[in-house]
């Protein structure tokens, strides 16, 4: 609320356009070897209580199932990469994001992203809805489901597991070329029609 583009008095011509950053596509890459596991959990949230709720409900409904957990700010891009090459599918259990870079990451290696997703920010003031835990996403990429419905989703994003292709979305969408694109498209539009005398 701080900003002047959300004043139009203090704004004046100028206005905000948000740009994605583009994902290294070229590094995060499928792998060719066999799966060493079924999934692994990304999680980003400071309430660990979701973190065991999950793997209760993974251990008494899937305990054939293999995966491990990969905590926000305790791993490194290559940590990451070789998890997602190494899996499946990644459960994201994750608070609201701005863009998400991770998940792009993993989504690159062509591992599909089954995501409880979190649609309410509890900002300082209020609460703002509408919001997402990955923002980009279409359906090549997975599932997305929320807490409440998850436990019964599960089982239709397991049945078409083979069928997303979250890899082709990232390249067409997200990769250093097309965010670079992106931006010069910006840049392009903002000096057109930036006012006379202005910069």
């Amino acid at each position: 609320n701080g900003l002047p583009f959300n004043d139009t008095a203090k704004a004046g011509h100028r206005r905000l356009t948000t740009w994605g950053a583009g994902v290294d596509t070229q590094f995060f890459t499928p792998s060719t070897a066999p799966k060493t596991q079924d999934f692994f959990v990304y999680f980003k949230s400071q309430n660990y209580n979701e973190l065991q709720e999950l793997f209760v409900f993974l251990f008494n409904n899937y305990f054939r199932l293999r995966g491990s957990v990969y905590i926000y700010y305790h791993y490194d891009p290559v940590m990451l990469r070789q998890a997602a090459q190494q899996s499946r599918f990644c459960i994201m259990l994750d608070r609201p994001e701005t863009q998400g870079l991770a998940a792009l990451e993993i989504l690159a290696c062509d591992c599909p992203m089954f995501v409880i997703d979190d649609t309410t920010f509890y900002g300082q003031e209020k609460a703002v809805c509408g919001v997402t835990s990955v923002t980009c996403w279409d359906s090549r990429c997975g599932l997305k489901s929320n807490k409440e419905n998850y436990k019964k989703d599960l089982p239709t994003f397991l049945r078409g597991l083979d069928t997303y292709k979250p890899r082709d979305y990232v390249v067409e969408t997200h990769s250093f070329q097309k965010s670079a694109e992106k931006l010069w498209s910006l840049m392009a539009a903002a000096a057109a029609s930036s006012p006379v005398g202005t910069s």
